[in-house]
């Protein structure tokens, strides 16, 4: 009895071992699974640079001195990196900064703009995979200031393209299409990492990523410390994940509860007559203006610029008459989580009716205010007016029958 005895509590104590191995993966998955980007796996192929094809003697003397696995210089520029295996590009004492704070082996350096010359230098790789047309993704890596540069930092930017980059000089690459971060490159400290991250939605089947500065439109202004005529920058663990935004629809913004300001604008006047129409509005309610709208979702970074126009056609109303559907609410909850932090936003609204429909004017200031109510509910502080303008013929893409249609004005965004 005593062996069978014996015999029994093992038994129970092996499943209870198993048990708690069941219950730990449970409890594993279960907390994995809660976080945004769980599991999933970077499209950046040693987007920490840790596997190099040959120790860095001194800083690249040319593009091919470059000898990172799955990175490369895109141009005729040099880019460099440092190592632990270099003495003058070392990880934490090198050329540029004597001691750099450092908790990586290996990481990438930069020329993102010099003075007084047309000089730049990028570094591009190939995804693992291509990206899939309207996902949202992610890019982030680790960006540093070292003392040697003079040039304070400029924009940093990401450009996503179907082909491979390559120019034969050493010159700038010019792209109108890169995507830029919100974060604020003037107002980097030196010798300290920062992490920043982009935003955007892809076209479709982007394969390659080029990181540098595509901008020249910021002036370049000199630190009081430094040895070294450009902005030199320091970059590490680059990233790229897919994700999704959670538009919630019973947020409420934190803030001061007002709208500033809201008003009718009936810019019909003498001076605004066909022929002497130079002002916006005039031109809206003449029919003037009808292209360049941008729609919400496909907003670089959601930042909202003066004089963008945006597409707000999927914010649907009741027939004849200012009632919101339900079905609106998505694309006011997207609005929503574009201006919680453009607070000094001036936005117009252009209600859009047919121009054989008598009630438009009426049924614009209902829309309007019903647009209004909703976003002045949820907190937001911005300034808002709208006009009623009239079209011959309206959208309606997703084959829903409507009687007008809704665009947003930047007026302003100081």
């Amino acid at each position: 009895m005593v062996v069978q005895h014996l015999i029994m509590l093992k038994i129970e104590e092996l499943n209870l071992h198993w048990l708690n191995k069941i219950f730990l993966i449970i409890l594993f998955f279960s907390k994995a699974f809660s976080f945004e980007e769980a599991f999933s796996q970077s499209y950046i192929l040693n987007g920490d640079f840790e596997k190099i094809e040959g120790c860095p003697k001194f800083w690249s003397v040319k593009d091919s001195d470059f000898k990172v696995a799955h990175w490369y210089s895109p141009s005729k520029a040099t880019p460099d990196y440092f190592s632990t295996c270099s003495e003058s590009c070392n990880n934490e004492n090198n050329w540029i900064q004597k001691n750099t704070k450092s908790t990586s082996s290996t990481y990438v350096g930069l020329i993102t703009q010099q003075d007084r010359k047309n000089y730049s230098e990028y570094i591009q790789t190939k995804l693992s995979q291509p990206l899939e047309e309207g996902k949202f993704y992610r890019v982030k890596m680790d960006v540093y200031w070292p003392e040697g540069s003079k040039v304070k930092p400029v924009e940093l930017e990401i450009l996503m393209s179907q082909s491979k980059i390559y120019s034969k000089k050493e010159s700038y690459i010019s792209a109108t299409h890169a995507v830029k971060s919100s974060f604020e490159f003037n107002k980097m400290l030196k010798s300290q990492w920062y992490s920043i991250e982009f935003e955007f939605q892809a076209k479709g089947k982007e394969s390659y990523l080029t990181i540098g500065n595509f901008d020249r439109s910021n002036s370049l202004v000199m630190d009081d410390l430094g040895e070294y005529d450009y902005n030199y920058l320091f970059i590490d663990n680059v990233e790229l994940y897919p994700f999704e935004y959670q538009y919630q629809e019973s947020r409420t913004i934190i803030g001061p509860n007002v709208i500033s300001s809201f008003e009718y604008l009936d810019d019909v006047t003498e001076s605004h007559l066909p022929g002497n129409c130079t002002c916006w509005n005039c031109q809206i309610l003449n029919g003037e203006v009808d292209k360049d709208v941008s729609k919400l979702e496909t907003l670089a970074d959601f930042v909202l610029k003066k004089g963008q126009r945006i597409d707000l056609n999927r914010v649907i109303f009741d027939y004849q008459n200012g009632e919101l559907l339900p079905k609106s609410n998505n694309e006011l909850n997207r609005l929503l989580f574009v201006l919680e932090e453009q607070p000094a936003a001036e936005l117009r609204f252009i209600i859009y009716t047919y121009e054989k429909n008598d009630n438009g004017k009426a049924i614009a200031k209902e829309s309007a205010l019903s647009i209004y109510q909703y976003l002045k509910n949820k907190g937001l502080q911005n300034s808002f007016s709208y006009i009623h303008a009239t079209k011959e013929s309206l959208s309606q893409d997703d084959g829903v029958p409507r009687d007008r249609n809704i665009e947003m004005y930047v007026v302003n965004n100081n």
